[in-house]
Order: C-alpha cells, then structure tokens, then sequence
C-alpha cells in the first residue's frame, strides 16, 4: 500500500476520530435525501415506500462490510476510486473517476437547491431565489473549508447533534398513538406489481444511501482508522436507519400523496400536522441543521477526490496543491466554478434536470459501488471473503439493471478509457515503430 505521508508532499493533515467522522456521515447521507425523498417516494409508490427504505437499508449492510474492511486497507483521499484506480487498473480507475466528478458537479448543486427550497419555504421568499440562495449557501461553505478542517468540523459536529436530536421528537411525536393505523397502511399481499413498485422505489431511495463514498474521500485524514473505522460505520448505519424508516413511517401516517407540499417539503408537512403550531420553529431549525451539514459535507468530500485526481495527475497538478491550513484551495475552488454552471442549468432546465440528475448520480455511484466489491474479492485472499464479495457483487447487479437508459451516459466514459484511447494509443505507438 502506498504510504502518502512518506512518498507524497501533498498530504492532508489528520483530523478524524470517531465523533467527527459520523458528524460528517450524518451531512453526507442524511442530508437534502432526508428533507424531501420521503415525500417524493410515497409520492409514486404510495404505502410500498415503507418497504423502499426497508429493502434499501437491508441490502446496502453487505457492501458496508466490504466498504469498511477495504477502506481499511486503502485509505486515501481518492477514497473508493482511488481503490478501484489501484487494484483494478488505470483504464477502468480513469473512467470512473472522471465519471465520479461529473456526477458530483451535478450532485452538489442539486443538495443546495434543495436546501435552498427549504430556505425559501421558511423564509416565504420567492421561490424564483432559490438557484442564487443555492449558489450563496455553497460559496459560503466553500470559503470554511478553505480557512480551516477544525472550524468545518465543529459545525458539522455540533448541528449534528442538534439535528438528530429534532428528528428524534419529530419522529416520536408523528408515530404517538398511530401505530395501528401505520399496520393498516403497510401490511400488504405481496402481488407481482407490488415488487415491481418497490424496486422503483429502491432506485429513487437509493440517492439517500449515498454518502459512504463521500466519507471514503476523507479515510486519508484519520488520526487512527484501524480502530474508529468500523465504529464510523455502525454508529452511522443505526441512527440512519432509525431516521429513515421513521421519517417514512410518520409520512406514510400523516400525509396526502395528492397534496403538493409532500413532494416539496414533507419534513415540514410531517411536522406540523404532529406538532401543530410548534412546528414552525422545529421545521425552521431542522431545515437549517440539514443545510448547515449537509452542503459543508459535500463541499468537503469532493475537493479531496478532486485533490487525488490532480496529486495523480489524472486533473491539472494544481489542484493537489494545499494551502498554508492544509486544506485544497484549488479544488474548493475549481468545483465552485463548475458547481455554477450546473446551477445555471438547473435554472433554465427546471426539475427535469433534478429528477433526471438523481437518477443518473444513483446509477454512477452504484457501478463505484460494484466496481469496489469486484476490487475487494480480488484482493481477498479467503473463501469467506470471497463469496461475501461475490454475494454483495450479485445484489448491486440485480439492483442496477433496474437503471435502464442511465447506463448508457457511464457506458460511454468506460468505452471511451477502456477501449477507445487504449487502441488509438497502441495506433498511434505501431506507426511510430513502423517509421
């Protein structure tokens, strides 16, 4: 294993335990996905999202198992791609990455506007703002993490706790006294149509299981990672899982698929048909937290693959180049650009763009996903290891396939990295040998 801090001037310095990384997995996975794909979900598939977050939850614990153990092994601020780069070859390390960078200039814009909806929403300001307030809320949050990780790290940390906490009485107060009418909701005959409306679900649900490749991108700043690692991971995995299914469960209970504000703000929907008149004020914190974390974490995140990629040489070097609190200020700054254009898109394309970025994200993610396990049994060197890999292999392919004509944009890049520029490359040696 490369070790960075001997053979690479570029490195990032180490900041990470247990506390701070599962403040920074709670912004990455539980952020803008949380504040609106509840609604969103029930919205197209009724009662049967209840069963999205379940199966999505369930089958995401074995790649979690293969995600800790080999980053574990390969810590580095390439995170997932970087391992992929490593084991299984620059060909297919080259086109994922760059795949991986285009998916998150879309990503990062769309968790603002999100935000920035919500902001809206509260403040009762146009919504016609919500493209520049995005575009102020990642400007903000680029120039923290320019100055210093340890400010970043005390807002994640803090707004972390007081988020979940919120979340904790929402939850509470949307389920009191409505369990039986959940049951009479949920308890279904499993007909062919039902599986068929769950596993779309599962393809749209599955943006709010994203975020553990955003932590991979921050495994190179660990003070310890062979001993918090693991803990990052479970702690992370229960609180979300006991937000998702409850969030789902008390949208299911509480609000109507034909009223619009469940598709646009249904934590806010939820929380005042519980709370009535107090939700204001816990909706209006709430939506705060989930900004505050969320957009600092995806911030953070991609700058350091960005980082990678230049210290690689795959992207222009500069962007490996730290400033004086070690941070990367090129690539914070290099993806604020892009992140604009990608709001000006957003501004002319409208929801489209959104709805059809998500699901192109989720698919891209997923092949890193795949692309990780096929990694991992390549490297194991145990039966055991091997058929858990090969398992976790099967169901993220079985779960793809269901993403359709959003396969063709990632089959390009690995057509255009695997095959292409390698036989252009080898024509183009051959003629230099024949003259």
């Amino acid at each position: 294993m490369l070790n960075l801090q001997e053979q690479c001037p570029n490195t990032l310095r180490k900041t990470l335990n247990v506390g701070k990384s599962v403040g920074l997995v709670v912004g990455s996975v539980l952020g803008s996905g949380l504040m609106i794909l509840p609604g969103i979900t029930y919205y197209q598939v009724g009662v049967h999202s209840f069963y999205c977050w379940l199966g999505m939850g369930l089958l995401i614990i074995p790649f979690l198992f293969v995600f800790s153990r080999i980053m574990i092994k390969y810590p580095s601020a390439g995170g997932l791609v970087n391992l992929v780069y490593l084991i299984l070859g620059d060909k297919i390390g080259l086109a994922i990455t760059y795949a991986i960078i285009l998916s998150l200039i879309m990503l990062v814009p769309i968790v603002a506007v999100i935000g920035a909806n919500y902001v809206c929403y509260i403040g009762n300001f146009n919504a016609n703002y919500n493209i520049f307030i995005a575009w102020i809320l990642l400007f903000i949050f680029t120039v923290i993490n320019t100055f210093d990780t340890k400010i970043s790290l005390k807002i994640q940390g803090v707004t972390s706790i007081l988020l979940l906490f919120l979340l904790f009485i929402i939850i509470l107060a949307t389920l009191s006294g409505s369990s039986e009418k959940f049951f009479q909701k949920v308890i279904i005959n499993f007909s062919e149509d039902d599986i068929k409306k769950i596993w779309s679900g599962m393809t749209l649900v599955f943006w709010a299981f994203l975020g553990w490749e955003n932590l991979s991108f921050t495994t190179e700043e660990y003070k310890n990672i062979k001993c918090d690692f693991n803990y990052v991971i479970i702690f992370s995995y229960l609180i979300m899982m006991f937000l998702y299914l409850g969030l789902s469960a008390g949208v299911i209970i509480s609000l109507d698929t034909n009223n619009p504000t469940t598709i646009s703000a249904p934590l806010a929907e939820a929380a005042h048909v519980a709370m009535g008149s107090y939700s204001g004020i816990a909706v209006a914190i709430i939506a705060v937290l989930i900004m505050l974390i969320n957009i600092n974490a995806w911030v953070w995140g991609p700058s350091r693959l960005v980082f990678d990629a230049g210290r690689k040489n795959i992207l222009p070097s500069i962007f490996a180049k730290l400033n004086n609190n070690f941070t990367p200020y090129y690539a914070l700054h290099g993806l604020l650009f892009l992140y604009t254009l990608a709001l000006v898109l957003i501004f002319f394309i409208g929801q489209e763009f959104i709805t059809l970025s998500i699901k192109q994200v989720n698919c891209v993610f997923l092949i890193l996903y795949l692309l990780t396990v096929v990694a991992y049994i390549k490297e194991s060197d145990t039966i055991y290891s091997k058929i858990i890999g090969l398992f976790t292999a099967v169901s993220i392919l079985f779960f793809l396939q269901k993403f359709g004509i959003y396969l063709i944009l990632p089959s390009i890049f690995f057509i255009i990295y695997v095959i292409v520029i390698p036989f252009f490359r080898k024509s183009a040696s051959q003629c230099k040998e024949a003259k």
